[in-house]
């Protein structure tokens, strides 16, 4: 569980970093804007999971997210978004099933929810993107 958890907090911050990044090379300011309200939310879901984890462990967890190699093109960075997004909506949406923990469930339902709304965003931009070639 300690382990699921340190996980689930280092994907939240890998992503701010991620939107981050795509939001420097966003082609226009809505999808700048976009991004940026995407790297804020999921500095939120990393402090609401860390609360939890607080609580469960007595101390707080905040990896450090290095300068990692991602893509240096739109389209690819929002592809690896894409297919992290998915892979942590996937794996929140299942824990919620197994979850005892009535606050713990509904926040990362709610979580998985907001990543459900990022998902469709970043496809309409990649497809969006896709009719420009």
């Amino acid at each position: 569980m300690k382990e699921d958890f340190q996980s689930y907090i280092y994907a939240e911050k890998y992503l701010k970093y991620l939107y981050q990044r795509a939001a420097a090379l966003a082609p226009n300011t809505n999808e700048k804007n976009i991004l940026l309200t995407f790297a804020e939310e999921s500095q939120r879901y990393s402090d609401y999971l860390n609360y939890f984890y607080k609580n469960e462990y007595g101390l707080g967890y905040d990896p450090i997210i290095s300068e990692l190699t991602v893509p240096n093109n739109y389209y690819d960075l929002l592809t690896e978004i894409e297919k992290r997004e998915l892979e942590s909506y996937l794996a929140y949406r299942q824990y919620t099933y197994f979850q005892q923990n009535y606050e713990l469930q509904e926040t990362l339902r709610s979580i998985s929810d907001g990543k459900l709304a990022h998902l469709l965003t970043i496809q309409s931009i990649l497809i969006n993107l896709n009719h420009l070639d």
